[in-house]
Order: structure tokens, then C-alpha cells, then sequence
């Protein structure tokens, strides 16, 4: 029989389930067909055979579809269980493999999947009966899921069956051998060359696994983690614990073995070994990311996350955190002339979850590479096509500046060693003293460039993270007041406890008046909290830290004007008020009773009624997701803006909802800005104050330039307590209240989690197109080398050729066989993400990160970057004394206080978020 043949003969065959009558399960025969016809159909025949009988027998007959599910799960557990197995055994299981792959996307999308399917389609006895009338108030642990579990178990099994998944030296395939697949963490040895028979084994039924957890991309990012995953539960809660460690282990390592600059192993003279093998180890790490994310039901705990919370072996943390961030820097071969990054996502995500929930990896980033990582990190907020690595790399920027113990070594010299090393596009025009320096900077010239307030797909929120991180790196110092002061340096000395430098200092300042223009404050309701949020910061710098602030103190001094601009163009807001996300002018009646600003004449009233429809206040929390200053009507969010809102960390004292609904109702802008009072205790406290202290020098006389080091001197050496003893005020910044300091922190919630699964299923759904995108292959080149190679596969009567060294000819047939150009979740009706067109994320995001043939390429000068301190780039896992998780198999899994589990609002309080852990309960596990 020609391929061809067989073609039609299983398009024929499956459009028999659409015909009217049911079809018994215990149909054998005719069931048994399925895994019997295609005998040399690859994954790319089978996508493009089933694509349009399977919406045809979905739509006629769904109950011979779901049949047809069970019967393909029952003969692939059938044969995983055998202790020996036959030629024809793996050519049974790649076909059911695929078969499943094609058809799962379809029953999940079903609306009523969620509501009733579920339970029923995965019990261990079906009936077919069940589906016409649907009970909503079953609940999944009402049925026993026998077939789900025993179909996720199977496949875990398939992942180390010997001969089929785990290379043997013998002829004798089937039984399973729990080996960890590389060396590494849980398993000593030298790294090996791959078989690729074996790692397109596993890459086919990795992605499986994969398919089965994707029932999530039909459900909304705000349901989606109450909603939960029955296979994910199953796979992270209920597996048992030495296969469970194994898998992790086995994901693991492969994922850090491709990191290697050497025996990575990812490069071959033949496309397909190229492209199988970076498929392999994508579905290895989107699956490490899905299991250590995932948020399990109420009573139920993630064994993954709990051991990977608990590892303190130092090879082992210091082999994570070198390959990790081996692809942060983008080592030779990650990048192409496109910018394209392919496991760069991934990686920050595995940190991120790191960073969390381990205390030794926590430790040692502080220690080796902790600005490195934070340089690189926002590079990768200006890559305009990387939309998921623009918006991941924020957030974790974001909680990394809230982490005191992380911050106060961003105040230490920056190394000249990483400096050099960046772009020269992404350099300041001076070089920076410490990386806080470089960071604040940084952040203040791409919130310069206008590109980045006009570019596509809601830019205000990575704008608003930025100026949160902006607003966490101004007030922290360090606790080392000892500097060496060189005067030929002028003002490029160092300040005590690693204050802002000048030129910092001089960029906030800059920023400040860039934000503070009325057109600008008056597009969005929201630019008011931007420069809010910033002079507040600089408030309380100054008034906390007037040594470590004094070339600070020196820039708004000589920018005096510039805030005083600001306190005018805000005062003369007094007839506009606030509602919603847009400015409406007060009344007459309403300025009779006291509208106007306090002190200031009223201005012309030009802007009022300025639309402003796309804004959500920073204010806005996942608990009220509610414009402020509406009480006549219940609003109308979007699901977009409550993820946004969701997403926004609470604010400081005097910004929160609370404080803005104690406010009197349609008060004033010029009333109700947040930062009114700290503008206020700059320009009428501190400033006149300083100017008290050095009259002698300031103003200079006329015609006269200041020396502007001799000014820093004369500020460091003023006594500020005494500018605020015969004053009153309530704003916690003149006293020990350090509530007021608290920087802003990213907050994990119902919503937040599941926007932040959303993106890694995106990157799942775009899997298979991101491999080759980032290789550079076309479809019309893989169509030509699959055919070519099936049209070959005929004079093989059977797939047991699976060997250890199997030739060259044979291995790229079986390879190719296994690749496919079809999107199995194309057509479907996602709903966790909005599916794009090729239009880009930041359509006109032009930044001074963007990639240019004309600039250095960062990711191309982070390869040849090999930081001292620490010596992670060069460890190896061969080298250490490893064990088995056999053999350690109940101590990795030791009694441990749990993550709570994200089902309820009512215990988003209580987690916010307990993946990170207790310091306490982390350290209990790492002695």
C-alpha cells in the first residue's frame, strides 16, 4: 500500500465516526485500525489527513469522537505496561501519540468541556449516555479519573522505557528504567552524544504531555487558575516522588546541557537532527516552567515546587543559575541576525521561579550576578518582538528592585568588565559609577524617547512598570558610608553609601520636567501618577538621605525652575477633576466650593474634557477594580484592564484607592495629585532651607560660575533636621517611619497568575513556528525534506530499527517523521491570549535597545562575557559527587510547609505569594 493509500484509506476510515449510529467501545476491530493503517504516516500526514474529518465528525458526532480518545489513551497503556516489546509495539505507540495530538485540541476547545466533559470523557468507565444530559454541579473529585491518571502515568513511564526512550546496548526493548537522561543535577557522568532516534521519541511524547495540560488555552487568563488542570494536578500532586524527581531532573539537565558553549549538541549537518533537537529540549523547558508554576487545587500540593525549593546542593544551584544565565547572555548560537532569543523567556521565568522559592539560588545570584542579570534584563524590555520576554522581564525587574538584600548590591562599583561588554548603543553617555547608576539612567532615557508612549497594544503598561522600578532604584543606599573622594574626578566621585551620581541625577531631573509638560499630563489621567510616583521617590531621598542625595540635592537646585513649573502647571489644574479615566471640568457651582487651588491663581481651564480611555490608575487593585471617583454607576472594565490593574503593585501611602476615596468627591487635580505635598516640602522647605546654608556661594553672582564640586561639599555637610524641626508635617518622611519607604512590590493574585500562565502557554502554542523562525527554516524547505524522506519510508516493513548507532539514512527518515509544520492548536478558539497577526508587539517601540546591523549586538557581546566572581560559566556537572534520586529518594521529599493554593480570592491574602516561602521555612531545608 503507497502512502498515498494510506492516506485515504485513514481519512476514510475516521469519517466513519461521523455517521449516525455510536460505535461500541468494545468494537476492537474496528478501533484497532487506527494504529494499524498508518504504518508509515508521519506526524505531518496525519495533522493534514484529520483537519477537516475531525471538525466534521466533531460537529456530528462527538460521542464516537470522545470513543475514539479513550480507545487510542487504552492501547497506548496497554502496551506501556509491557515488560517486552515487539517491532510493531513502537510504530503503535508514535502513531497513537499522534493521533492523540491531532484530535485533544478539538474535545478541549468544546464548550462544555469545563462544565461537564471533563470528568465524565476521563472516568474509567464511559457512557456514552452521560453526554446528552449534563450535570454543571459534578465536581471533579466526585469521579474517580482513573483513565486520566493511568494516560499521564503512562506517558511518564514512555519517557524512560528502555529501548524506546532509553538508549540500551541490546536488542531487548520495553520495561521502564528510571534514569535520569543527563548528567547533572541527581546523576553523575560525562555527557554523551545523543541518539537521535531517542530524542525524537521523547520530544513526541513530551509533546503529549504537553497537548493534554493545554485544556487551559480555552479558558480566560481571570479563570484560568480557579479553573485549575487535571492533568497538571496529576502530574505535579499525585506522581509518585522518585518518577516525579526523575523527570525534573531529566528536564532539567537537558535544559542546562543546551547551554553549553560544547556538547550541546543542537547543530547538525541535517535540518531535521537540527530542528528535532531543539524541539526537544522546548518541550522540555515549557513543561519545567508549566509544572513549577502551576498553582495546584485546595488540599493539594506541587511536589515539584517543593523540591526544587528545597535543592542546596552548590553545584547544583551554581549549575542552574551558570546555564541560565549562559542563555541570558545568549551564547553563540542562540541569537540570529533577527534578534531572535529562543529560550531567553524560559529562562527568566525559571529564575523568577527561582529567585522565589530558593534561598541558596537566591544567595549566590546576589553574590556572582545580580547586576549582570538586571543589565541584561532591561535589555530585553526594549526588544520590540519579543512581547512575552518584554513583559516577563519587567515584572521580575520589578520584584528584584523591591528585594532590599538584592538592591544594596546594585550601590557597589559596576564592573568595568560588564560595562565594556554592553553595546555601545545601550551605554550612557558617561560611564556610571555604581549599577544603580546605570540602571536609573537607563530607565530615564528610554522614558525620554516619545517611540515609546506611541507604540501599539496598551504601551502604558510596560511604561508604568518601568517608572515603579524607576521609583524603587532612586531612595535605596547602601550601608557602607566610606568613599574615596578624588578631586580631579569633580563630580564623577562616588557618594557616601552609593548614593545617585550626578549624571543619575541629572536624568531624573530631566525626566521630571520631560513628564511634567501639560499636553502630556493631561492625554492620560495616569501621567499624573507616572511624575507623582518620581517626585515622591526624590522626596524622600532627600529627606531620609540628604548625604548619600547631595548631587541630587545639586541637580534640583540648579533645576529649580523646572519643578516650580511643575507645582504652577498642576495648581493651574484646579477646574478639572478626575472620573474614571478621564478629566471633566468642575462646575461653577463646585468651584464656589472650593475647587480652587490652594495659593495659586486659576488658570484658563485649557484641556478640560480631555478624553482619557485607555488608562487604568495605578491605584487599582485586583480586590476593586474600579475607576476612582464613581458612585453613580457600577463600571464596565474589560478583561484587559483587569489584568492590567491586577498587575500593578500597591501603591505608596496616600496613592492607594482608599486614600483616593477618602478625597471629597470631583476635588480638584490640583487638590487630589499625590505628589502635591512632596513637591511642596522640595520647593518651599528643602530648597529654601539649602539656599539658607550656602548663601555665600548661591545664588552666584552675575557673570560669576559656581564651582559646582565645591557646592557638593558645602551640601554634604548640612544639617537637613533642622529645616523640618519648626514645621508640621503628616507625609512620614521627616520621621522613622518607614513605612513610607516601602518599595513597590509585584503582587501575586488570582489574576496575576493566570496572565502570567498566559504567557507561557503562548509560548507553548508558538512552539513549534518560534524553532523554526529562530533556525530559519521555511516551511516549503521542511514540506521538500519530509517528502523526500516519507517517500523512502515504504521499503521498511516495520520500525525496528531503533538502536543505539543506527545510520544516518535511517535516522533522519525516523526524524522526520516525527516533525510536522501544522499548529495543532491553529483554528481553535483560544481563549488565555489573544492570537497575533505578524504584526509587532511595539509596532513603532524604537528604543535604544532595538536591534540594528549598525550596533553592537548585546546578545553577541554577553558571549564573550565570563564574569570572575564565582566562576559559574565553566561548571560542570561531571565534576561533582552526585546521587541518584533513587537513593536520596525520600530525603528530597522531606515534610515541608506547602505553597497555598490559588483557587479563591479569600487566599490571594494569606499566599501573595507563599511560592516565594518563608525565609524561615526555606532555611529549615537548606542546612
Amino acid at each position: 500500500m503507497t502512502t498515498h493509500d494510506e492516506k485515504a484509506a485513514l481519512c476514510n476510515h475516521f469519517n466513519k465516526l461521523a455517521q449516525g449510529r455510536i460505535i461500541a467501545f468494545d468494537n476492537h476491530a474496528f478501533w484497532a485500525q487506527f494504529w494499524r493503517l498508518p504504518s508509515r504516516l508521519s506526524a505531518q500526514d496525519i495533522n493534514e489527513v484529520l483537519k477537516e474529518p475531525l471538525e466534521h465528525v466533531r460537529e456530528h458526532n462527538v460521542t464516537n469522537l470522545i470513543t475514539f480518545v479513550r480507545a487510542i489513551s487504552i492501547e497506548l497503556i496497554r502496551i506501556s505496561k509491557l515488560e517486552s516489546w515487539r517491532d510493531g509495539d513502537i510504530q503503535t505507540v508514535l502513531v497513537c501519540i499522534r493521533l492523540l495530538v491531532r484530535v485533544l485540541p478539538r474535545i478541549f476547545e468544546m464548550e462544555t468541556y469545563h462544565i461537564g466533559f471533563e470528568p465524565r470523557i476521563w472516568k474509567q468507565e464511559f457512557e456514552p449516555s452521560q453526554l446528552d444530559s449534563l450535570d454543571t454541579n459534578l465536581h471533579e473529585n466526585e469521579v474517580t479519573g482513573d483513565l486520566a491518571t493511568n494516560l499521564l502515568m503512562s506517558l511518564l513511564d514512555l519517557l524512560f522505557t528502555k529501548g524506546f526512550t532509553i538508549s540500551l546496548h541490546t536488542k531487548r526493548k520495553g520495561g521502564v528504567n528510571l534514569t535520569v537522561w543527563e548528567p547533572g543535577i541527581a546523576y553523575n557522568g560525562k555527557f554523551l552524544t545523543p541518539n537521535l532516534i531517542i530524542d525524537s521519541n521523547r520530544a513526541e511524547v513530551l509533546k503529549l504531555i504537553t497537548v493534554l495540560c493545554s485544556s487551559s488555552l480555552y479558558v480566560s487568563p481571570v479563570d484560568v487558575v480557579s479553573t485549575g488542570n487535571k492533568f497538571l494536578t496529576t502530574l505535579v500532586a499525585i506522581t509518585p516522588k522518585v518518577k516525579l524527581l526523575t523527570l525534573f531532573a531529566s528536564l532539567t539537565n537537558l535544559v542546562c546541557r543546551s547551554t553549553s558553549s560544547t556538547d550541546n549538541f543542537l547543530f547538525w549537518d541535517c535540518h531535521a537532527f537540527t530542528e528535532i533537537r531543539h524541539l526537544l529540549v522546548t518541550h522540555a523547558f515549557q513543561l519545567l516552567n508549566l509544572m513549577v508554576v502551576y498553582s495546584t487545587p485546595v488540599g493539594k500540593r506541587n511536589m515539584v515546587r517543593l523540591y526544587m525549593g528545597k535543592m542546596h546542593k552548590d553545584h547544583e544551584i551554581r549549575y542552574m543559575l551558570s546555564s541560565m544565565m549562559n542563555i541570558l547572555q545568549a551564547t553563540a548560537g542562540f541569537v540570529k541576525k533577527n534578534g531572535k532569543l529562543l529560550w531567553a523567556y524560559e529562562a527568566v521565568v525559571f529564575m523568577w521561579e527561582l529567585t522565589q522559592c530558593n534561598k541558596p539560588f537566591r544567595d549566590l545570584l546576589k553574590k556572582t550576578h545580580i547586576s549582570e542579570l538586571l543589565v541584561i534584563l532591561l535589555y530585553f524590555t526594549t526588544l520590540k518582538d519579543q512581547k512575552q520576554l518584554v513583559q516577563v522581564s519587567s515584572y521580575y525587574l520589578l520584584y528584584l528592585t523591591s528585594k532590599e538584600p538584592l538592591t544594596n548590591e546594585l550601590l557597589k562599583p559596576i564592573s568595568s568588565t560588564l560595562y565594556e561588554h554592553l553595546p555601545n548603543n545601550f551605554k550612557l553617555s558617561v560611564t556610571p559609577i555604581t549599577t544603580r547608576d546605570f540602571l536609573v539612567g537607563q530607565l530615564c532615557t528610554i522614558l525620554l524617547n516619545t517611540a515609546i508612549y506611541q507604540s501599539m497594544q496598551r504601551p502604558s503598561q510596560l511604561v508604568h512598570t518601568l517608572v515603579e522600578i524607576l521609583y524603587n532604584l532612586i531612595t535605596p543606599v547602601s550601608d557602607n558610608p566610606n568613599v574615596t573622594i578624588d578631586p580631579t574626578k569633580r563630580l564623577n566621585n562616588p557618594n557616601p553609601n552609593g548614593g545617585l551620581s550626578y549624571q543619575a541625577s541629572s536624568l531624573v531631573t530631566q525626566l521630571i520636567g520631560h513628564l511634567s509638560r501639560r499636553n502630556f499630563l493631561l492625554e492620560k489621567a495616569y501621567h499624573l501618577d507616572w511624575v507623582a510616583l518620581i517626585v515622591r521617590a526624590v522626596c524622600a531621598a532627600l529627606t531620609r538621605y540628604p548625604l548619600p542625595s547631595r548631587m541630587l540635592l545639586l541637580c534640583i537646585l540648579k533645576n529649580e525652575n523646572l519643578y516650580q513649573e511643575l507645582w504652577n502647571t498642576v495648581s493651574n489644574l484646579q477646574d478639572l477633576f478626575i472620573k474614571g479615566d478621564a478629566f471633566e471640568k468642575i462646575e461653577e457651582e463646585d468651584e464656589s466650593n472650593g475647587g480652587a487651588g490652594a495659593g495659586v491663581s486659576a488658570g484658563d481651564g485649557a484641556g478640560a474634557g480631555v478624553d482619557v480611555s485607555a488608562g487604568v490608575s495605578s491605584g487599582i487593585g485586583v480586590g476593586s477594580v474600579l475607576p476612582r471617583n464613581v458612585i453613580d454607576a457600577a463600571p464596565i472594565i474589560s478583561e484587559a484592564e483587569s489584568i492590567e490593574a491586577s498587575l500593578r503593585p500597591v501603591p505608596p501611602p496616600g496613592m492607594t484607592e482608599k486614600a483616593r476615596s477618602k478625597l471629597r468627591k470631583n476635588s480638584s487635580v490640583s487638590k487630589a495629585w499625590p505628589g502635591r505635598e512632596y513637591l511642596a516640602l522640595i520647593l518651599f522647605t528643602i530648597l529654601p532651607y539649602l539656599k539658607s546654608q550656602i548663601k555665600s556661594v548661591w545664588p552666584p553672582a552675575p557673570g560669576h560660575v559656581p564651582d559646582s564640586f565645591d557646592l557638593v561639599n558645602r551640601i554634604g555637610k548640612i544639617n537637613f533636621q533642622n529645616a523640618y524641626e519648626d514645621k508640621n508635617y503628616n507625609l512620614g518622611l521627616c520621621l522613622d517611619d518607614p513605612m513610607d519607604l516601602l518599595l513597590l512590590q509585584f503582587k501575586w493574585n488570582l489574576i496575576s497568575l493566570g496572565w502570567y500562565e498566559s504567557l507561557l502557554f503562548e509560548r507553548i502554542y508558538n512552539a513549534n513556528n518560534n524553532v523554526r523562525l529562530y533556525l530559519g527554516f521555511t516551511s516549503n524547505q521542511l514540506v521538500q525534506n519530509l517528502s523526500k524522506s516519507i517517500a523512502s519510508m515504504s521499503k521498511f516493513t516495520s520500525w525496528n530499527f531503533l538502536k543505539e548507532k543506527a545510520g544516518d539514512e535511517e535516522t533522519e527518515q525516523w526524524v522526520n517523521a516525527a516533525l510536522t509544520t501544522i499548529n495543532i492548536w491553529e483554528s481553535t478558539e483560544i481563549k488565555l491570549f489573544k492570537v497575533e497577526t505578524s504584526l509587532s508587539f511595539f509596532a513603532n517601540f524604537n528604543l535604544l535597545g532595538s536591534n540594528s546591523p549598525k550596533n553592537n549586538d548585546m546578545t553577541r557581546r554577553f558571549n564573550e562575557l565570563r564574569m570572575s566572581s564565582g566562576g559559574l560559566s565553566n561548571i560542570s556537572p561531571a565534576s561533582s559527587a552526585l546521587n541518584t534520586p533513587v537513593e536520596e529518594k525520600e530525603g528530597f521529599f522531606a515534610s515541608r510547609a506547602g505553597r497555598n493554593s490559588v483557587t479563591s480570592l479569600q487566599s490571594i491574602n494569606s499566599m501573595n505569594r507563599s511560592r516565594s516561602h518563608t525565609r524561615a521555612s526555606i532555611s529549615q531545608f537548606s542546612t
